[in-house]
């Protein structure tokens, strides 16, 4: 049993570290360790994600061993998670030794999941949203979900659109985005008045949209939203009034 936790490479580079502490957190032996390991997993079984030490104590308490199954699939997350470390560490030194390829040979990329979704493009299929950890900009993904249920990858992609499109305004502004479509954008003196001009340019199309707003949603625009029926509200901030409404 080989059970590694690399150096938090990537955890480092996220809090801005200077350079001189994100080398130092470049792990070389554990890598090593982690292959040689995984490369074994036929007598050997390695562990390098915390989530999973339980279920591999439970599987020793029950059955003494370690099934076959079990290593194969701990050998497969663990070339998993040394190519993510490896990648993050190639992208991180490209940006900062300013190394730029058109069409570079390999292209490497990274992502963590994020979320599993309610459903795909279509209720029958499986889906889940995933984020590079190094992508700076803000991004919907940044949001967090304060009730309702599971999101869709629809949800996503009009929230998305919706985000893109409201980041063009400074003053009061209110976006409804319906199957990745503007169908009511509006700004005005107030959100409320913002919210109830662009709600009127297609109030068809609007049930069922995707509402974002660029001020604090009280329980008067709470109402004036949930007059009819939308998917998602999405604000920089709500009151706990709003929230009940």
């Amino acid at each position: 049993l080989v059970v590694v936790n690399l150096y938090p490479f990537e955890e480092t580079v996220l809090k801005n570290a200077p350079l001189s502490e994100i080398i130092e957190n470049i792990d070389i032996g554990g890598p090593a360790l982690i292959r040689s390991a995984a490369k074994n997993y036929q007598s050997v079984a390695v562990v390098c994600n915390p989530n999973m030490y339980a279920q591999i104590i439970s599987e020793l308490n029950s059955t003494k061993t370690i099934s076959e199954k079990t290593r194969e699939h701990l050998a497969v997350e663990a070339w998993t998670h040394v190519s993510h470390y490896d990648v993050c560490i190639e992208r991180y030194f490209r940006t900062q030794f300013g190394y730029k390829e058109e069409m570079p040979e390999y292209l490497n990329l990274t992502f963590r999941k994020k979320q599993d979704l309610r459903y795909g493009e279509n209720p029958h299929q499986k889906s889940a949203v995933y984020r590079d950890s190094f992508h700076r900009n803000p991004s919907v993904l940044d949001g967090i979900q304060i009730q309702g249920k599971q999101m869709s990858y629809n949800n996503v992609l009009d929230c998305n659109a919706a985000f893109k499109l409201i980041r063009e305004f400074e003053e009061p502004t209110a976006v409804i985005v319906k199957h990745n479509n503007p169908c009511g954008v509006a700004s005005a003196d107030s959100i409320v008045e913002a919210y109830k001009i662009a709600k009127s340019v297609d109030p068809e199309a609007a049930f069922g949209g995707i509402v974002f707003v660029n001020r604090p949603v009280d329980d008067i625009l709470a109402t004036e939203i949930t007059s009819r029926f939308v998917e998602i509200v999405v604000a920089p901030k709500f009151s706990a009034s709003a929230l009940e409404v």
